[in-house]
């Protein structure tokens, strides 16, 4: 740095601290002379701040920082002759500086000398023709003055200079989805993927995000109708996107089949579909999409062998079965609030309760994955196979030695580790289901000794621990409950399941009386039969529970459990009655809502179901429950209004 440079500095800093008392830190920080000069300008001591970013620019004509700095002050300033000085000089370092020669031509413009900033554009654009980055730099400049004229013909000469008719179509294709010219938005999109067929995938999720504008899908219908002759599979793949996302689900298996099965990049479509209606819960188009792609493996099988396709026929087969499965599980409609330890994994119901019209898809599951098992034995999907076989024996048909063959199998034969985990604690939770609490407590004291990781035996000793729960050995419960606790961190999964149960047992067993106690161990009766799916034997141990201890704290909690499993097998009648009986005991509220909801949702009285809500806000205005009853209020009066 220069004499001269070093000997202003120090005065221009002497002079700010004398005109603004700044600190002593400032002295020390003189010798940054880019700072002091932003903190000159900011100050308003433009022509300081001006003068010092010169000198430091002479001393480093490349100081990018400094230009910039100097620019913005300059522009902010609107001291135009100084700006245009600034630029020019840039340009004479740094000729090919596209960006310096756009922001000329834009002090021009704003210097209302709008012939001389077009002249300008136009000779930037004639001297580095064959630059794609000066066509982007002015078509930005042009977008941003809402120069339309312009975009339009420079877009013109960029497609016709490159010969690309896509060329600047993504980018215009956004700017007339802000401009909510869905048409032409549509039309850009499209375009950019006739030229560029393997970005397909890009410009659907553009026009599927343009489609959540309100009034674009007609218009972007349209276009994709209108251009059908120009690249009809394009086109095809993009409407068939865009009418899965709209919901019109038969239009878009239209478009698929349209689409053919031609190549083994369209099968791998097809499963991408058909899983996706799955998902959907679209199960009728599910299973058809997936008959086509068995059918045509079928064909392709017969001529070409047998091993290429394998794969495909497991990833079809496997979908068709778990679309099968999904119409046997009774679909949730909706999430009840009166839940008991809600999203506790420890009173978590592991059992569906199947209608007779639900047979049919369940043993056309089961000979669909037994198909599989058979066809391929030794495919990367068997141990999945396995899997989904013993969560419908273990919850659906309740054939617990079926389902631990099955647990084994997948457990076996899989090299996922979560899924193998998956499995062996299912086993465990069908050695619980037969009644075997002992062999299930040795079972997971042999899975805690060979875990191979930390969270491994978290997950194990958590399933211990509940074990020691439903055994009645609360002592020992406690202290595995205490461990498994210190292991957790706050964010773990289980650690709020945990202390609730800990919680729990506390106040049930450990401060509780001697007869308590004995009404705890008939509360415990009743929750491992609940395990076993025995649902009448345990409401008879809660009945037993709630009639011979009404004074126990556990009594709410029995009769609470009592009232649900009436619910569970229809008696609403008896629900309501255990309900009622509940309403001033400490889960009042809870019980309250829960004769809301059998109104609400199973007897379908809405008037009804609003004045047990009602009687919720009014009686127990410290519920947690008062905002979603609220909520299922306001609900219900709107659907009621509609009506």
């Amino acid at each position: 740095m220069s004499r001269r440079l070093v000997f202003f500095i120090a005065l221009a800093a002497i002079e700010f601290m004398s005109a603004q008392n700044i600190t002593n830190t400032l002295l020390m920080e003189r010798q940054n002379a880019f700072k002091l000069a932003v903190r000159l300008e900011r100050i308003e001591q433009y022509e300081e701040a001006e003068e010092l970013y010169l000198q430091l620019l002479e001393e480093n004509p490349r100081d990018t920082r400094v230009y910039l700095q100097l620019k913005s002050m300059f522009s902010r300033l609107r001291v135009f002759d100084k700006l245009e000085t600034l630029i020019r000089k840039r340009l004479t370092d740094f000729p090919n500086d596209i960006q310096s020669h756009a922001e000329l031509g834009e002090l021009f413009l704003n210097q209302g000398k709008e012939e001389l900033a077009f002249e300008y554009w136009d000779n930037v654009l004639h001297q580095h023709s064959n630059s794609k980055t000066a066509y982007r730099v002015l078509l930005q400049m042009f977008l941003t003055h809402q120069m339309e004229e312009q975009v339009n013909d420079l877009v013109e000469k960029g497609r016709e200079q490159f010969n690309d008719p896509s060329f600047f179509s993504l980018e215009l294709g956004n700017v007339f989805a802000r401009l909510h010219n869905y048409e032409k938005a549509t039309d850009e999109f499209i375009t950019y993927a006739i030229y560029h067929p393997k970005q397909v995938r890009t410009i659907s999720n553009h026009l599927l995000r343009l489609s959540d504008q309100e009034g674009s899908v007609p218009f972007m219908e349209a276009r994709l109708t209108a251009r059908m002759d120009e690249n009809r599979e394009i086109i095809l793949h993009l409407h068939s996107d865009l009418l899965f996302k709209i919901g019109r689900y038969d239009s878009a298996f239209d478009q698929h089949v349209a689409l053919g099965v031609q190549s083994n990049d369209d099968l791998d479509r097809w499963l991408k579909f058909a899983d996706n209606l799955r998902k959907e819960n679209q199960m009728s188009l599910a299973l058809d999409a997936f008959s086509t792609i068995l059918k045509k493996l079928s064909e392709r099988r017969a001529v070409s062998g047998k091993s290429r396709y394998d794969k495909l026929t497991g990833r079809a087969l496997y979908g068709l079965a778990l679309t099968y499965e999904r119409q046997i599980v009774p679909e949730i409609e909706y999430q009840p609030l009166a839940v008991y330890f809600p999203n506790n994994r420890f009173f978590e119901d592991h059992f569906y309760r199947l209608h007779t019209p639900d047979i049919l898809p369940l043993e056309e599951t089961f000979a669909l994955y037994d198909s599989i098992l058979t066809a391929l034995p030794r495919s990367s999907f068997s141990p999945q196979v396995h899997y989904r076989l013993g969560e419908i024996k273990y919850r659906i048909t309740q054939d617990f030695d079926g389902a631990l063959s099955s647990f084994e199998a997948a457990k076996t034969l899989s090299r996922d580790h979560k899924l193998r985990r998956d499995a062996t604690v299912r086993m465990g939770d069908v050695i619980v289901a037969k009644g075997n609490l002992k062999e299930a407590d040795s079972f997971f004291d042999l899975q805690i000794a060979n875990a191979s990781s930390s969270e491994d035996r978290r997950v194990y000793l958590t399933k211990k621990c509940y074990i020691l729960f439903l055994s009645g050995k609360t002592d020992t419960a406690l202290t595995s409950l205490n461990n498994l606790i210190e292991m957790m961190e706050v964010t773990d999964a289980s650690f709020n399941d945990a202390l609730e149960l800990k919680g729990f047992v506390e106040e049930n067993y450990v401060r509780a009386s001697d007869e308590e106690r004995e009404a705890f161990r008939g509360y415990l009766r009743g929750e491992r039969a609940m395990k076993q799916a025995k649902l009448a034997e345990a409401q008879l141990f809660f009945a037993e529970v709630s009639q011979s201890y009404p004074q126990a704290p556990i009594a709410a909690e029995a009769t609470f459990r009592k009232a649900v499993i009436s619910r569970l097998l229809g008696r609403t009648d008896a629900a309501i009655t255990d309900f009622m009986a509940l309403q001033d005991s400490p889960m009042g509220d809870l019980a309250t809502v829960a004769i809301g909801e059998i109104f609400d949702r199973e007897l379908k009285i809405p008037q009804k179901a609003v004045q047990w809500y009602l009687t919720v806000l009014e009686t127990y205005p410290e519920s947690v429950l008062v905002e979603p009853v609220r909520y299922r209020i306001r609900q219900l009066q709107s659907e009621t209004e509609l009506n």
